[in-house]
């Protein structure tokens, strides 16, 4: 047996007996470090939504769920697995996060859209949604927005941020969060 097999060797069997101990303490499974957050990915331009995927399968905390196709499935699905993330297109999004909210209040919404309107982006972010993120800055801006919307923070694209109005900007929208760092709105 060589070196290398030995230390990995020890190092196998001191994990085992570690987790014996944990488990004749009556303590179950070991706890992960960082949970496991489940994403429901809704997108109904199917390069798009393999991007997104793509994308959030690089996080180790992120585990896919579902990919779906429009708000329909995505109530369906959100009811069925629960997930922690959902990422919605565009307006029908909007409706979709209604019903989503209604049967798991707990998940975290992020729109990733096409749609530049500020009046849209305002709506969203009422409508329970937490991000917002145009797909022409997805690259920069997706990543972030999740960590954000996964704290509980809303996120809305680096682009579109200067264009709400200031009587919309208010505690509603709250904080924009930037790769950068963070800035009020």
């Amino acid at each position: 047996m060589t070196a290398v097999a030995r230390k990995k060797r020890m190092k196998t069997t001191k994990f085992i007996s570690q987790y014996l101990r944990h488990l004749s303490r009556g303590k179950g499974a070991f706890p992960l470090e960082k949970p496991i957050l489940r994403v429901l990915i809704v997108e109904n331009h199917e390069p798009m939504r393999k991007y997104i995927a793509t994308k959030l399968r690089g996080k180790l905390q992120l585990r896919i769920v579902a990919e779906v196709a429009g708000g329909v499935d995505a109530v369906q699905k959100a009811e069925e697995l629960r997930p922690d993330l959902i990422g919605l297109p565009r307006l029908d999004g909007i409706e979709a996060t209604r019903r989503i909210q209604k049967v798991h209040p707990k998940s975290k919404i992020l729109f990733v859209t096409e749609n530049c309107s500020p009046d849209v982006a305002e709506e969203a972010l009422r409508g329970r949604g937490l991000g917002y993120v145009l797909k022409s800055n997805a690259e920069e801006d997706l990543l972030p927005a999740v960590d954000a919307v996964l704290r509980s923070k809303r996120f809305i694209t680096c682009d579109l941020a200067g264009t709400l109005p200031r009587s919309r900007r208010s505690h509603r929208i709250g904080r924009v969060l930037r790769p950068e760092g963070n800035a009020k709105i």
